[in-house]
């Protein structure tokens, strides 16, 4: 990057700073009588009505991937974070906006050197999820000539380096965190990463040609449910 382009990535920085009132969240965090008066007073003009969570994710978001990545990670620190940047925070996991699925089109030919109707049976154009460099698309793939055991062995690999079990773990067990013991939460957290692994590796080679379409997507707090309809050949 030249200088001239790290003087304009600055003041962009410097502008999104004052355009989501992130100075004024900063000085606002400190116990400090005085600093709030600061912050009152630069805050004359800007409307920042808008949650602190919510103006410091929409921050990031503007910023870049990078930054998005950084807030995922401080995301996860809810030790350090109070609750409601922390939520808002967690959005950045798979809810930033998409861009558009032309692009992600092309990124796949251009990757395959083949047409994506050539590499796919079915390409929900309709993104699921989108994160700070990538977004998931629903897809199913031509190539079914490997044996069960191989396909079963290849799934298990791919669900072991793209999926956070742990993560799944936590979101299944946080209502009832509450009611079970420790050493009955530690016990869920060993088992389920094997039991995840092998229920979703024996029913993605079943399933590898069937048709997959989402139907809707719901927020729920820092969550999305997505409900989808899966069709299998003469089903």
């Amino acid at each position: 990057m030249g200088f001239i382009q790290r003087i304009w990535r600055g003041a962009f920085i410097v502008f999104i700073v004052l355009r989501y009132g992130l100075d004024e969240l900063v000085l606002t965090s400190f116990q400090k009588p005085w600093l709030k008066i600061i912050a009152r007073v630069v805050s004359i003009g800007r409307n920042l009505r808008a949650p602190r969570g919510q103006r410091l994710r929409e921050a990031l978001e503007r910023l870049g991937p990078i930054f998005v990545k950084f807030g995922q990670v401080m995301s996860t620190r809810r030790d350090l974070l109070p609750t409601d940047i922390a939520d808002e925070l967690a959005l950045l996991q798979d809810r930033v906006p998409p861009f558009s699925s032309d692009i992600a089109v092309a990124t796949i030919e251009r990757a395959f050197g083949r047409k994506v109707q050539d590499i796919f049976i079915n390409f929900d154009r309709t993104p699921i999820a989108s994160a700070s460099i990538a977004q998931v698309h629903f897809a199913v793939l031509r190539d079914k000539s490997l044996s069960k055991t191989a396909s079963r062995n290849k799934f298990r690999t791919m669900l072991q380096q793209n999926v956070a079990l742990e993560d799944i773990g936590n979101r299944l067990i946080r209502r009832q965190r509450a009611t079970i013991t420790p050493a009955q939460y530690s016990a869920y957290q060993a088992a389920l990463p094997e039991f995840v692994l092998n229920a979703y590796a024996d029913r993605l080679y079943d399933y590898s040609d069937a048709s997959v379409k989402t139907i809707r997507s719901v927020g729920r707090g820092p969550y999305t449910d997505v409900f989808t309809r899966v069709t299998r050949p003469g089903a």
